[in-house]
């Protein structure tokens, strides 16, 4: 049984309970008004919930949609970008024995450059033939590791491994050639 239709069973299943209710009151309790809702166990009415016409009801707040139903459009990415010491860094790994041990100690003193390539490249990806694959991700991510929004997600891995490899691939093959340059605009000041 998928999320959506367990969701949709929960809550027919509440919903149903609530006209199951039976309500007790103590003996000895103060009278109460019951006011414009019936508190016995009757079914409950639409005329419980809407409010008098003169009464202000604000608007409703736009919450932006299921991220498994609409998905998540990703913008390119526009924020701070490496800091000029971790551009130098890079460059002095070139005469390091060990180039790539030199660059990820140079990625790791920065952890916006980090976020700067990782934002640029799943964003990139999603605007270049992968967002169909990114929207399954963020559903999963969305499921299981709520409270990320965007790339951010990608913290969500393990428990969605298997939605999120499909990007990759997607990445590794449909959209490289696009989107790799765009990473040294991180690079750039």
């Amino acid at each position: 049984m998928s999320g959506m239709t367990l969701r949709l069973a929960a809550l027919v299943a509440a919903i149903s309970l609530a006209g199951c209710y039976d309500s007790v009151v103590p003996t000895d309790a103060p009278a109460r008004d019951s006011g414009p809702i019936a508190r016995d166990a009757g079914p409950i009415t639409r005329d419980a919930f809407v409010p008098p016409r003169d009464a202000f009801v604000p608007p409703p707040v736009d919450a932006g949609g299921d991220v498994c139903v609409v998905g998540e459009r990703l913008d390119p990415y526009e924020g701070p970008r490496c800091r000029p010491e971790t551009v130098e860094c890079l460059e002095s790994c070139e005469a390091d024995p060990d180039p790539e041990f030199c660059q990820d100690d140079c990625f790791g003193a920065d952890e916006v450059c980090i976020q700067c390539i990782n934002e640029t490249i799943v964003r990139c990806a999603a605007n270049n033939g992968c967002q169909a694959e990114w929207d399954a991700y963020a559903c999963c991510s969305e499921e299981r590791c709520p409270g990320f929004e965007e790339a951010d997600r990608l913290a969500c891995g393990d428990p969605c491994g298997m939605p999120l490899d499909p990007f990759i691939e997607c990445l590794n093959f449909r959209a490289i050639d696009e989107c790799e340059p765009r990473i040294y605009d991180c690079l750039m000041p």
